[in-house]
């Protein structure tokens, strides 16, 4: 997933005084709304509008979520979370490795 590797572009981004987390572009695009545009297909891929090449894995979603929950709205991802992998609780590795 690309924007596994733009959250983690983020987090050492964090390490250099850099923050990519509110950055947006010329067209307002960010790695949030990205998050965001992806998180309803993940629910129902059914209704992803474009060619899938490979296979779609929700798994590092989750750790994609976990990393947005501490970095925008906590509430809006936990409710993610919940939705999409319900009953599924972080463990104290997935806090601390997030991404890695």
């Amino acid at each position: 997933m690309n924007l596994t590797g733009l959250f983690q572009l983020a987090l050492l981004g964090e390490r250099a005084g850099v923050d990519l987390w509110t950055y947006h572009d010329a067209d307002r695009g960010s790695m949030k709304k990205a998050l965001d545009y992806l998180l309803p297909f993940a629910g129902d891929r059914s209704t992803w509008p474009y060619q899938q090449i490979g296979g779609w894995d929700n798994d590092p979603l989750y750790r994609l979520l976990l990393v947005a929950r501490k970095k925008y709205d906590a509430r809006e991802y936990a409710g993610w979370m919940n939705t999409l992998f319900p009953g599924r609780a972080p463990t104290p590795i997935d806090e601390r490795l997030s991404l890695y």
